[in-house]
């Protein structure tokens, strides 16, 4: 595995200039439902996650993961609904023991904190580098829905999740543009010209 050389290097490199490396996490590698089931599969976790994480928590630099909830309720329309994925819900969609969510985020950001819980890294901070909500390009993209998936979002950030209330969330909010995923990989059907905020970037 490259990938932890290459952050030991860049560590080395800039560490004197106070700047913390870290990495985005790989979601699939752990089961996702219900959130406290959440768990890293043992190749996965004796390779990339404890590796990884071991000199994360020792340099004190959160690991990160972006997430859309565009692409998981477009992949899956059936099953959730689009309040649901723009964090409107008024009513709870799931039940998992003491905690309830009427959000697809903080049901997914909860999964990841039940699986780095089972993990060397147990209850670390974990950055969400990037999320947002396409204006236009796609189904259910538009303007309205990336304000509305927004505002909720920076709200959300504010409060914590189900797991750890009380606890803000580092975020960023970001613009994207899938086409050149498009371009590269051609693995994504929808092209989605921006994503909310129109390129500016928010830490909340």
């Amino acid at each position: 595995m490259f990938l932890l050389p290459a952050m030991q290097n860049i560590e080395r490199a800039v560490s004197d200039l106070g700047v913390k490396v870290s990495t985005a996490t790989d979601t699939n590698g752990f089961s996702r439902f219900p959130p406290s089931s959440g768990s890293f599969t043992p190749d996965f976790q004796i390779f990339f996650i404890d590796p990884v994480l071991s000199f994360l928590v020792s340099k004190k630099s959160p690991p990160a993961r972006e997430y859309l909830t565009y692409f998981t309720y477009v992949n899956n329309m059936r099953d959730l609904s689009l309040e649901y994925a723009l964090l409107i819900s008024n009513k709870t969609v799931v039940n998992d023991g003491s905690n309830s969510y009427r959000n697809l985020f903080l049901a997914f950001l909860d999964t990841i904190y039940a699986a780095l819980e089972k993990s060397i890294a147990g209850s670390v901070k974990i950055v969400v580098s990037e999320s947002s909500w396409p204006t236009s390009g796609g189904t259910a993209a538009s303007v309205d829905n990336a304000r509305t998936y927004v505002k909720n979002f920076i709200q959300i950030a504010k409060t914590g999740s189900p797991r750890r209330p009380e606890r803000a969330i580092e975020t960023y909010i970001v613009r994207f543009d899938i086409k050149l995923v498009n371009n590269c990989l051609k693995l994504i059907a929808v092209s989605v010209t921006q994503m909310a905020l129109f390129g500016f970037v928010i830490y909340v």
